[in-house]
């Protein structure tokens, strides 16, 4: 079974770095099928870029802004 997780995001660049790389870690270590959305709402503080800048494996972005 694969998991989904979704996190909506708005002007978070000052923990989105930590928030996906805490996330992906945990979600590699217990589950072998998972993907993580970030949901960028709109943001100006470019955190939707930091998450894709990442390259985390399984880590992916959508949304506007």
């Amino acid at each position: 079974m694969k998991i989904s997780v979704i996190i909506p995001m708005y002007n978070e660049s000052s923990i989105i770095a930590d928030t996906a790389k805490t996330l992906s870690e945990y979600m590699q270590n217990t589950f072998e099928e998972y993907e993580v959305i970030f949901v960028d709402d709109g943001s100006k503080d470019n955190c939707a870029q930091i998450v894709r800048d990442l390259e985390l494996p399984n880590i992916r972005v959508s949304g506007y802004g």
